[in-house]
């Protein structure tokens, strides 16, 4: 597992986006001095530098598309920029997502599997589907009743994506039906405030997402509510979700309480999420099974979770400010983060690291004591939730399934 720093840049602003492309050869990150940033990963030198056009005050979503060619981003605007990877001659085009003057912003863009169209969340509430080679917008769906802060596809097939609210919900479209009546196939109620981020596990079954009530939860489509399904209990009203996170971290008593109708299979804690739209992703199939969940933190460290256990596994400390987005290299161990500090951090493992005992012996402690503090906690409700409300799986090979 990662735990050995080695810096690999510094910036003089904070940097938003880091994205390793589909296959490791290229990294891309966006910071906030308006240039995005293609490093080749064999040398970590700039292969190229992207002056974005339109985006205020930061690019707030970046991504390859799977065929490596290009790289979309989006921000404080109405379009979503489209530039080449590779090549002489720059092209670097706006795709209009939404019309009209007033200004918008995308919080997040993803590319289709066959890299040919652009999935969008907005501010407006709205989710967009754009076709690249068409130049056309084929979707615009009300989503939300607030901010959409993230987008993802549930697989390769690009039939059906999620989309995170800052209204507390996590709802399931499906592109075949949803000209039909406009509404989702399902929703995820669980989280008390806004998601900041979601990832799938590629399987069309399994997904997590990071929220501003401090957690990390793991979902499974099988067991989730019906489309029209709202939040229930725990102070449900429409203001309760709307925490002002920039403000900084709320009381654990307040974030410890739980909806009624949550459908979460586990939740995990020991981060921090505040100021930004922290990330968190599952490691990569190929170098780790799929076997942690990874995230950055408001506090400036790289938390490292084993999925089936919830328990921290590594915690790693390099940065000064908050870690806003991370990635982990899809064949390697090795893992870069990118924080607000403005430094560009590659961990890799190291059999000698120095400190790493003293480092796992205080993350030891941390999960004890998480323990014994809550008699009713995460951990122990949600293995409940295992056998009570999906005994059809078995929390100690679900996730690695055929």
């Amino acid at each position: 597992m990662p735990n050995t720093p080695r810096t690999l840049d510094q910036y003089r602003n904070t940097v938003f986006c880091a994205e390793y492309s589909p296959d490791g050869e290229m990294f891309v990150t966006a910071s906030q001095d308006r240039c995005i940033r293609l490093y080749n990963t064999r040398t970590w030198k700039v292969t190229k530098r992207i002056m974005t056009r339109d985006m205020g005050w930061a690019v707030l979503s970046t991504d390859f598309s799977p065929n490596k060619q290009w790289v979309a981003y989006s921000g404080w605007h109405n379009s979503v920029h489209l530039v080449n990877t590779t090549g002489d001659h720059e092209i670097h085009e706006a795709l209009e997502f939404m019309n009209g003057r007033n200004r918008n912003a995308l919080f997040s863009v993803k590319f289709s599997a066959d890299s040919r169209e652009i999935l969008g969340g907005s501010k407006d509430c709205h989710v967009y589907l754009y076709d690249i080679e068409t130049k056309r917008r084929t979707h615009r769906v009300l989503a939300h009743s607030d901010d959409i802060n993230n987008v993802a596809w549930a697989d390769e097939s690009s039939q059906v994506f999620f989309t995170g609210s800052d209204d507390r919900m996590i709802k399931i479209w499906d592109r075949r039906t949803i000209n039909n009546d406009g509404k989702p196939v399902g929703t995820l109620p669980g989280h008390l405030h806004g998601i900041t981020y979601i990832d799938s596990r590629g399987d069309g079954r399994y997904l997590i997402s990071n929220g501003k009530d401090q957690c990390i939860k793991l979902w499974d489509l099988r067991s989730m509510a019906p489309g029209d399904e709202e939040p229930q209990g725990a102070h449900s009203g429409p203001l309760y979700g709307m925490l002002d996170y920039r403000m900084g971290v709320p009381s654990r008593t307040m974030l410890h309480r739980r909806l009624e109708n949550d459908v979460s299979v586990m939740t995990y804690r020991g981060h921090e999420v505040a100021e930004t739209l922290i990330r968190c992703k599952f490691s990569p199939a190929r170098p780790t099974g799929q076997k942690y969940i990874y995230t950055g933190s408001h506090g400036g460290d790289v938390v490292i979770f084993d999925v089936l256990t919830g328990r921290i596994v590594q915690k790693l400390s390099g940065h000064t400010e908050t870690v806003r987005d991370l990635d982990w290299h899809p064949e390697m161990q090795t893992l870069v983060s990118t924080g607000w500090d403005g430094r560009v951090i590659e961990w890799t493992w190291s059999p000698g690291d120095i400190g790493l005992s003293d480092i796992m012996a205080q993350v030891d402690d941390e999960g004890a004591e998480d323990t014994e503090e809550e008699e009713d906690g995460d951990w122990r409700r949600n293995s409940t939730l295992f056998g009570n409300r999906a005994p059809h799986l078995n929390p100690r090979n679900v996730l690695f399934q055929s």
